[in-house]
């Protein structure tokens, strides 16, 4: 697409369009786009309700994949499916427990070891069947799974795309991965919504890979990987308690909550250091924009220096510049101040000297009520 677009390169407008908006994919098309005009997360269409509410249950297995090897930037199938192989009886036998109540559908890393996994499902009492692109009678299959005829039906990679029952409720994803969208568009197969179905539930393991970071449920709708990584922590610990199932918005909520308390303590003791400027991650949540606080540029122009113009209004703002990032950062902390400032929001100094001075809701004080407080108690001051 690159040929094409350097065709019309300065002649043409050009619109992108992806269907995998994730962070990573973001950084690759900022080398030749310029902005984001519009974006819908899977998390805007879980709350507008056009996708169901997602549940994560951490099975407590734990699943040793620390020797696979990575091929073409993942982990190599071969591998994965020899190593997840003395597992499979096991972990069918925990799945009886839990999928008869759902319609379930697992990805493996080969159709060999989803064969396998299916014999073992079957062993254990589940009504399973595997599918792949071989499979003679696969429309067959597919009617029956959707017809309700199985509790499971395992596939490789079959189903990532172009396969659509939304009454699935269950994925069970045993082809870990350290690709965003492969997560996302295997979880995506459970995500449609359909009459009574509550939510999706995925089942998750306690896989252990020390050599490389895996997608989990929570990278479905953190911001950040350390949020993910706390919500992650969250489910682990609970593995195989009384409180199970966790749903991810909630899991979301809090592990925000919680950032949002460090850096309030953080801001809290700068305030007491001497010296007026600010860090700008404590600025961001000092007036109310927290998740500007893990700021990364998307964009090649974000990875630029700062203009001298950028840092000259910043520090009039009480920013410490070391702190600004990049060009980017700089463009937001703008935005924040100017949004402000049409609002006739007070600024940062004046919050900092009202909230000192115990004046009431100090952040959500307009400017000009800012201004009337600070000159009758500091007659001597110059107005902010």
């Amino acid at each position: 697409w690159q040929t094409v677009l350097k065709h019309f390169d300065g002649e043409a407008n050009v619109l992108g369009v992806t269907a995998t908006p994730d962070r990573g994919d973001k950084k690759n098309l900022g080398r030749y786009f310029e902005a984001v005009a519009a974006e819908v997360t899977m998390l805007d269409l879980i709350r507008a309700g056009y996708l169901c509410p997602m549940m994560v249950e951490t099975i407590p297995l734990q699943l040793d994949i620390t020797d696979c090897r990575k091929t073409a930037g993942d982990f190599n199938p071969e591998d994965l499916g020899h190593a997840l192989e003395p597992y499979l009886e096991q972990i069918a036998n925990i799945l009886a427990e839990v999928v008869p109540f759902r319609k379930t559908l697992a990805f493996l890393p080969l159709i060999a070891t989803s064969q396998k996994f299916v014999g073992f499902c079957k062993a254990a009492g589940l009504h399973a069947v595997h599918v792949d692109g071989l499979s003679p009678d696969r429309s067959e299959i597919l009617g029956g799974f959707g017809a309700g005829n199985y509790d499971l039906c395992a596939n490789s990679a079959l189903l990532l795309e172009g396969f659509d029952d939304p009454s699935i409720d269950c994925i069970v994803m045993l082809r870990p991965t350290q690709s965003r969208p492969l997560y996302a568009q295997a979880i995506g197969r459970g995500t449609r919504i359909a009459p009574g179905k509550r939510n999706l539930l995925i089942l998750d393991f306690l896989w252990q890979s020390r050599k490389h970071a895996l997608i989990r449920p929570a990278h479905l709708v953190a911001e950040t990987a350390e949020l993910a990584e706390a919500m992650t922590d969250e489910t682990e610990k609970a593995a195989g308690t009384s409180q199970e199932e966790f749903d991810l918005l909630d899991l979301l909520s809090e592990a925000k909550a919680k950032r949002e308390a460090n850096l309030r303590a953080q801001l809290e003791k700068a305030a007491k250091k001497k010296g007026s400027r600010v860090d700008a991650m404590e600025f961001c949540f000092f007036l109310g924009a927290a998740d500007l606080a893990d700021y990364e540029p998307t964009f090649s122009w974000e990875s630029k220096p700062a203009s001298p113009k950028q840092l000259e209004s910043l520090e009039r703002a009480g920013i410490d510049l070391e702190t600004v990032k990049d060009r980017g950062h700089a463009s937001k902390l703008m935005d924040l101040i100017v949004t402000r400032g049409n609002a006739g929001l007070a600024t940062f100094k004046q919050i900092r000297i009202l909230e000192k001075l115990g004046y009431p809701n100090a952040r959500t004080a307009s400017r000009t009520a800012a201004n009337a407080f600070l000159d009758a108690r500091l007659p001597k001051r110059k107005a902010a």
